[in-house]
C-alpha cells in the first residue's frame, strides 16, 4: 500500500459521514458535497479512491440494529493455526451475520462477532 494517498481534512469528514451521519435525501451525495464545500463528482470520485484503491472502505451500506430486530449476537473467539488462519478468517467471513472480523496476538487469534435472526 505504498501508493496510498495520505487523507485530508475533506476524506476524514466524508468518512465520519459515510459512517455515521449518511443523509437520507434523493441526493445525498450532493448533499454531502455541500456540507463539505466541494463537488458531487468530488465526494464520490474520493469514495471510489478510499474504497477500490486505498482499501479504507470496506463496504457502503446499512447497519442494522439487531437487538430491534430480535437477533441473537456473540462474540466469538478461534484458535487457529498461523498457516491457516487467513483461510478460516475467508469462511467465517461467508456468513452474512458476521461483523468485525480480526486477528489478534493471543491463544485464540481469531474474533469476530456473529448475529444470528430468531428462530
Amino acid at each position: 500500500m505504498e501508493n496510498m494517498k495520505k487523507l485530508d481534512y475533506i476524506d476524514k469528514k466524508l468518512l465520519n459521514i459515510l459512517q455515521s451521519d449518511f443523509p437520507i435525501v434523493e441526493k445525498p451525495f450532493e448533499d454531502i458535497a455541500v456540507s463539505l464545500n466541494t463537488t458531487e463528482k468530488d465526494v464520490i470520485q474520493r469514495i471510489r479512491l478510499l474504497k477500490y484503491e486505498n482499501k479504507i472502505i470496506r463496504q457502503i451500506g446499512p447497519v442494522f440494529n439487531t437487538n430491534s430486530l430480535g437477533y441473537n449476537r456473540s462474540l466469538a473467539a478461534f484458535k487457529v493455526s498461523e498457516e491457516n488462519i487467513d483461510r478460516v478468517a475467508e469462511i467465517v467471513n461467508r456468513h452474512p451475520g458476521v461483523s468485525h472480523n480480526y486477528k489478534r496476538d493471543c491463544e485464540y487469534n481469531l474474533w469476530f462477532t456473529i448475529a444470528v435472526p430468531p428462530e
